[in-house]
Formats: C-alpha cells, sequence, structure tokens
C-alpha cells in the first residue's frame, strides 16, 4: 500500500512539472508574454528624447527633471515616487479647470462648476489625456504591476502638473494643463 500511494505521488509530481514545462513553453509566444514585453518597456527610464518630446507636449521644460522623473514613478517601482505629486498635480488640474470656466463664463453657478470639474478630473478623463500626451509609455511600474491601468495614467498625469508646480508654481501648471487640452483640441470645447 505504502508503495502505491509513493508511486502514485511520484506520477503526480511528474506531471505537475510536465504541465509547468508545457505553461512556460506555451506563454513564450502568446498575448500575456508580449504584454510582459510593453511592461518591461515602460519600467525603464525614458530617455532625454522621450522626456524633451513630453516637455515640448506640456509647453514647458523643467529645471528640476528629477522632479518630472519622480511624477512618472509608480510606487511599485521605486519608493521615491508620484504619490504626492500626484495629490498636488490633482489640485492642480482641478484648480485650472474651474479658473478656465469662471473666466470663460463669470455667471458660472457652483452647480455647473462642480460638474464639470468632476467630469475633467475624473480618472478615465485623465488617462484619456495621458495617453494622447505620450504618458502609458513613459510611466515607470515594478515586474509586479500588470497593465498599466487608468488609475496609474491617471495618477501619472496629475503628478506631472504637480511636478510643474513645484517646478515652478501654480500658475505655470495651469498654462501647462492648458497647453495639453488645447494640444489634444477636441476637449476644450467640451468646457
Amino acid at each position: 500500500m505504502a508503495k502505491s500511494s509513493f508511486l502514485l505521488l511520484l506520477g503526480l509530481v511528474a506531471f505537475a512539472v510536465s504541465a509547468m514545462a508545457a505553461r512556460e513553453i506555451s506563454t513564450e509566444t502568446t498575448p500575456s508574454s508580449m504584454m510582459k514585453e510593453v511592461r518591461q518597456r515602460a519600467s525603464r527610464r525614458p530617455t532625454e528624447n522621450e522626456l524633451a518630446i513630453l516637455q515640448d507636449r506640456l509647453g514647458y521644460k523643467f529645471k528640476k527633471m528629477n522632479l518630472l522623473i519622480e511624477a512618472l514613478t509608480h510606487s511599485s517601482f521605486s519608493e521615491a515616487n508620484n504619490d504626492v505629486l500626484h495629490v498636488l498635480g490633482g489640485k492642480s488640474v482641478q484648480q485650472a479647470i474651474a479658473l478656465h470656466l469662471i473666466m470663460e463664463n463669470p455667471d458660472v453657478t457652483k452647480g455647473e462648476l462642480d460638474s464639470v470639474i468632476r467630469k475633467h478630473s475624473e480618472a478615465k478623463e485623465c488617462a484619456k489625456d495621458a495617453a494622447e500626451i505620450g504618458l502609458d509609455s513613459l510611466i515607470m511600474v515594478g515586474k509586479g504591476v500588470g497593465d498599466i491601468n487608468n488609475k496609474i495614467l491617471s495618477s501619472a498625469f496629475n503628478a506631472v502638473f504637480g511636478a510643474i508646480t513645484v517646478d515652478d508654481g501654480p500658475t505655470t501648471a495651469n498654462f501647462a494643463y492648458w497647453t495639453v487640452k488645447k494640444w489634444n483640441d477636441h476637449h476644450v470645447d467640451v468646457i
């Protein structure tokens, strides 16, 4: 009886090892392995040329490039990441939207203002703006992170404006936000 249990256990181990080997071989050509390659490319430090292109799209050249790098760094990649800049940048984006709306329409109501701010500063909208200016290929994430989702994109987008606020102040961050929105000109008419 002990011998048959041992043989059964040995057979199960052999099956498990062959199944794992087959899985490793099959994943080399699957879409998930291609996504791994995309994540690995996104998980590298952006090149100077990529950062220059991003700054052109923002209409702002950073004095302290480390702020831009930090804005593009997810918490899974490094302890020096965009968590704090994301919070500040979210407020900068909301301020830019509110200021623009009030200047365009001094009679705007509190309800209208809140609605427009909420609509344009939500994660889905910020993620779309982030992808349109190419942040999706610049964000540095850790190996354990799956796809770069709307939350990660939105956080990086806001963090960029937080970094501009720290680098040169809230007025400059407002101008940079509207440079992005005008660069993505189909969004401007909505506000």
